[in-house]
């Protein structure tokens, strides 16, 4: 009959299209996996370039530099799986969406962090500027400029507070996705930014202040090299994290240029040619 030539016909398309679909998705597929070989295959001609340049400098063997790449990325690996081995770091206070684990807490085998903003008009713990009250126009206002937790801006002298050891090192700062103390703004996953340190954070930090964001009693680098020590509470801060860096809002550079609201972030040190600023 008709009805049953239609449903015949029906799915004959049906089929039909399901097959183009699986054959579509399977040439997305190897597409996809191309495009990945690619991208590694030319991340590693980057890598051979960056180690024959460092040999050049150094004075030594290309291979040379290669095993020492190589040594790192084994240590990096063992450190992030000892972190996440010892669970989080023990905190009065629990980030509420973290992504970070372990401890000290980590990402994508990079050290995380919690942030928040600040707005100072003072020349800072780092002595930026000529005189004890900067210009609305000033450099680390309108720059990308933070201040970091003491006891990582200065491990061997954690209580002084003018130019401390730190001071002018850059850092590249990257959101997790995760959210620490703020619902009310979710921030992107894998936004990055450079900033330079200008300032000192020391909230919590002295005796008797109680936990606090920069009250971390250990240096980040002293946590990575001993976890099980960074563990014990009060060497990191409140929620759990080895390093904090507040960061100037003095021109909403924070809060709505990035749309920044306290995001956990991963760090590391990075040369400063990176940082868009004055030398």
């Amino acid at each position: 009959s008709s009805n049953e030539h239609q449903v015949l016909g029906n799915a004959t398309s049906n089929l039909a299209s399901g097959e183009a679909s699986t054959a579509g998705h399977q040439v997305e597929k190897k597409q996809d996996e191309q495009k990945v070989a690619v991208e590694a295959e030319h991340q590693k001609a980057e890598e051979r370039e960056e180690d024959k340049e460092l040999a050049e400098r150094l004075g030594v063997s290309a291979s040379d530099v290669g095993n020492l790449r190589g040594s790192i990325a084994r240590n990096e690996t063992e450190l992030a799986a000892l972190s996440a081995s010892l669970g989080s770091c023990d905190s009065p206070e629990r980030p509420l969406d973290a992504r970070c684990t372990g401890c000290p807490p980590m990402y994508n085998g990079k050290l995380c962090a919690t942030t928040t903003w600040y707005e100072d008009h003072t020349k800072g713990s780092c002595g930026c500027g000529d005189a004890p009250m900067v210009s609305e126009s000033y450099w680390t206002l309108t720059s990308f400029t933070a201040a970091l937790n003491t006891a990582s801006l200065d491990p061997k002298n954690p209580a002084n507070t003018y130019c401390l050891a730190g001071c002018g090192t850059c850092y590249e700062i990257c959101t997790t996705g995760g959210v620490v103390n703020s619902m009310d703004t979710l921030t992107p996953h894998s936004e990055c930014q450079v900033f330079k340190v200008t300032n000192r954070c020391a909230d919590g930090w002295y005796e008797g202040m109680g936990p606090n964001w920069c009250s971390q009693q250990m240096s980040y680098d002293d946590c990575k090299a001993d976890p099980h020590k960074c563990k014990s509470n009060g060497n990191t801060n409140m929620y759990g994290y080895a390093a904090h860096f507040d960061l100037q809002d003095a021109h909403r550079q924070i809060q709505n240029t990035l749309g920044w609201m306290n995001p956990e972030v991963t760090f590391e040190a990075v040369d400063c040619s990176l940082w868009n600023g004055p030398d």
